[in-house]
């Protein structure tokens, strides 16, 4: 047999010969050769439901465990399921014990993915992780519905690494991935420090009709009928309040989500964040703008006014409507070793929600 294991980003070809002796279960064990380093130990056992588990260990002294499944899935023979196929959307919630909630070290918004599954059992699934890195990949769906998420990130000096479920019955997805990010050669703007934190994939079948349907049954018929509230991501520290009302309902080319114009009377503008955002209701991604003015920490006269850009999907299958991240700029930090500028402070990542106003 042959495969192919990447470790650090980088594909290492292997060969080698499944023992298979009368009565227990094919084994695998062959030592994964990389050019001018220590060798891989790879030991997998191949079930006999179609998956795979083992170790695969680093040369030296670290072992993980490695899991997989074979694909079953024939488009003309055997096709998936129609509970198992279809397009979904999901978001990477974090997780409550982890500890990276309320860490202005880690980001604080919530990645999302889209999976698209078809007849032969392919799998591909494209999103966003919370810090605005794109993760598109494609696999296949296992035997009880099981598909991975792996992805390698910032030139290989990351990666979001896990599985997820689609459950066969309710449809619903469930699972649990890494996302992790070491701290760069070069620090940048962005969580220079590195982190790792654990994110539980959360969501279900999306359509049109599955927003319309939610959207009548949870949504209040008045006018404004959603909330898009902004939370974390250094907002605590503006003057500026972005979060917003809004109207959610069917037009003559389907669901579309509006907000107000903002206006320059403080006291009633309904849109002092200057709130701007597109819905593409056939997928259920939706992204925009704000905007945010505050006083100048430099005692300038002239106030300074920043723009916060965000992205999200709709999950109506699930509790949360909507959800997603935004990236902001911090305000300059004149007292800092060395100052910040608009141009050289912290980009912190947030969280950005869509829900139903409650009448």
């Amino acid at each position: 047999c042959s495969g192919k294991v990447y470790f650090a980003g980088k594909p290492h070809v292997f060969r080698g010969a499944i023992d298979a002796e009368p009565g227990e279960l094919p084994e695998l064990h062959v030592a994964v050769p990389r050019r001018g380093m220590t060798p891989l130990p790879l030991d997998l056992v191949f079930g006999d439901d179609h998956r795979i588990d083992g170790t695969l260990g680093d040369g030296i002294s670290e072992t993980v465990s490695a899991t997989g499944w074979r694909n079953t899935w024939n488009k003309t023979l055997d096709p998936l399921s129609d509970i198992l196929a279809g397009y979904f959307t999901a978001l990477l919630e974090p997780d409550a014990s982890d500890g990276g909630i309320g860490d202005p070290n880690v980001p604080q918004g919530t990645g999302f993915f889209s999976l698209t599954n078809v007849a032969s059992g392919v799998a591909t699934w494209s999103g966003k992780t919370a810090d605005g890195s794109l993760v598109k990949r494609s696999s296949f769906i296992g035997p009880d519905g099981e598909f991975g998420c792996w992805a390698p990130l910032y030139g290989n000096l990351g990666s979001l690494q896990g599985s997820g479920m689609i459950d066969g019955t309710t449809r619903l997805i469930s699972g649990a991935t890494v996302w992790t990010k070491l701290p760069p050669i070069k620090p940048g703007r962005e969580y220079p420090d590195g982190f790792e934190v654990t994110l539980h994939p959360m969501g279900g079948p999306y359509s049109p009709t599955i927003l319309e349907d939610t959207v009548a049954t949870q949504f209040s018929a008045d006018t404004p009928n959603a909330a898009i509230t902004f939370s974390e991501g250094g907002l605590a520290e503006s003057e500026t309040d972005p979060n917003v009302e809004g109207t959610i309902f069917k037009g003559t080319k389907g669901m579309v989500l509006t907000v107000p114009l903002p206006t320059k009377d403080p006291d009633t503008n309904p849109n002092p964040g200057k709130v701007k955002l597109r819905l593409i209701a056939k997928t259920g991604l939706f992204s925009g703008t704000f905007g945010l003015s505050d006083p100048n920490p430099s005692g300038a006269v002239k106030p300074i006014g920043r723009t916060g850009s965000f992205s999200g999907i709709l999950v109506p299958s699930i509790g949360s409507f909507a959800g997603g991240y935004f990236k902001l700029p911090q305000l300059p930090d004149p007292d800092a070793e060395p100052a910040t500028t608009l141009k050289t402070s912290p980009i912190l990542s947030g969280k950005v929600e869509v829900l139903p106003i409650v009448p």
